[in-house]
Order: C-alpha cells, then sequence, then structure tokens
C-alpha cells in the first residue's frame, strides 16, 4: 500500500467527521486496543508457520460471502482430517462445506477451490515471504490463487502477520460511510486501492494504525475480534 501520507495532505483530504462516531472509535479502542494488538502479534506468529498458513489459505478461500464462525469450523474439520499433509476428494470437501451446522455458500466451487490448494501453497508461502511489498505481495496472490481477489489476498496477508494493507469487506465499508468517507465496495484492483487509500487516511485523522482501525470496526459490526 502507498507509504502514509502527509499531515497536509490527510487534513486537506479527510472528511468532516461526525463527533459521536470520533468518540464511539476512541472509547472501543481504549476497551479493545489490548486485544487487537495481541490478535496482529498471534498473525505475525501464524505467517511464520508453514501448517498454520496453509489453513489460513484454507479459512480465507472459504470467508466470502459466509459467517467466520462457519468457516472456521470448517477449518477445524479440515484439521482433523490433516489435511495440510493430504490430499482430499472434492466429493468430500463438498460434503464437509455444506454442513448444516457450518453451512458454507458457494460450496460446490469452494470445494474444487480446496482440492486444488496443494498445488499453489508452495507459490503461496514464496510471495508472502518474498522482499515484495504488501502492495506487490497482494496482487501476486490474486494472479495465483483462484478464489482471490483483493479483498481475500489482503484478508490472507493480513492474518498471517503481513501490516500496510486493509480487509475492506462490508463491514469496513459501512463504517466509512458513518465517518463520512462514502466509498463503494471496491470491485476492481484499481477501486480497491482508492478506497483503502481513503481508509488509511480516516485511520491518521483519528489517530489509529489502519491495521488495528481495520480490526476495530470489524469487532464493532461483530462484537468479536476474530480473524
Amino acid at each position: 500500500m502507498q507509504s502514509p501520507p502527509s499531515r497536509e495532505d490527510v487534513q486537506s483530504r479527510v472528511p468532516c467527521i461526525p463527533d459521536s462516531s470520533v468518540e464511539l472509535l476512541r472509547q472501543a479502542y481504549r476497551e479493545r486496543s489490548g486485544l487487537i494488538r495481541q490478535r496482529l502479534e498471534e498473525f505475525a506468529a501464524l505467517g511464520e508457520d508453514p501448517e498454520a498458513s496453509f489453513y489460513e489459505l484454507c479459512y480465507c478461500l472459504c470467508t466470502p460471502g459466509t459467517k467466520a464462525r462457519h468457516a472456521l469450523a470448517c477449518l477445524e474439520q479440515l484439521r482433523r482430517r490433516d489435511f495440510f499433509a493430504q490430499r482430499l476428494a472434492r466429493t468430500e470437501l463438498e460434503h464437509l462445506l455444506r454442513a448444516p451446522h457450518a453451512y458454507i455458500r458457494f460450496h460446490r466451487q469452494k470445494a474444487q477451490r480446496l482440492a486444488r490448494v496443494h498445488d499453489v501453497f508452495e507459490r503461496v508461502w514464496s510471495i508472502r515471504h518474498s522482499a515484495l511489498s504488501p502492495a506487490e505481495k497482494r496482487w501476486e496472490l490474486v494472479r495465483t490463487v483462484n478464489g482471490f481477489g483483493m479483498k481475500e489476498a489482503s484478508h490472507f496477508l493480513r492474518n498471517t502477520g503481513v501490516r500496510g494493507i486493509a480487509v475492506l469487506d462490508r463491514h469496513i465499508i459501512r463504517w466509512m460511510h458513518r465517518l463520512g468517507c462514502p466509498v463503494r465496495l471496491p470491485t476492481s484492483r484499481r477501486s480497491y486501492e482508492q478506497a483503502e487509500q481513503a481508509f488509511v487516511v480516516l485511520a491518521h485523522r483519528l489517530q489509529i494504525p489502519p491495521e488495528e482501525l481495520d480490526l476495530l470496526c470489524w469487532s464493532l459490526e461483530t462484537g468479536e475480534v476474530l480473524r
């Protein structure tokens, strides 16, 4: 992602943020900053473990359009089957993803993607640990992993300890609207990067690191600081 904007640039581009939203965020940040920073440290440790990173890749392939808790439940089933060490048939993966207690939307398509995840993981690991910038790593992941758009690639990188990117899902976009920045849900690389830069500007205005503001807004929408 682009380098942090200058103070003058921030002041010229930030909208007038409603006082009520500022106070709500700052109060929530005082209460949750410790947990948020702990979660970011956990992400960094996870990114140094190949097996943990593999399962994080699986998790991020399952989450689009699906509740995080359902994706986590499916991830637990993959762990029990030692999916990192051995491939599973697409039919078995599809059965797992459509379980009523942890239903994954588009389970047939996502089962196909999981069935191929071993083929790309070595490349994914190489990208994650390369000297590329966070934005370059993200784009390489989009080009490498079937099922990854900008948001999903950002999610994987953030959850494996890469800083300097934002996970712009509908929860974050909703909060950007509340903060006086009515961007649309990104549908392309360009629109994602533009919305991301606007998010960085908001974070600097609020004096909250972008990675922490991302998790803070998400927690205010869901009630938890999850993955």
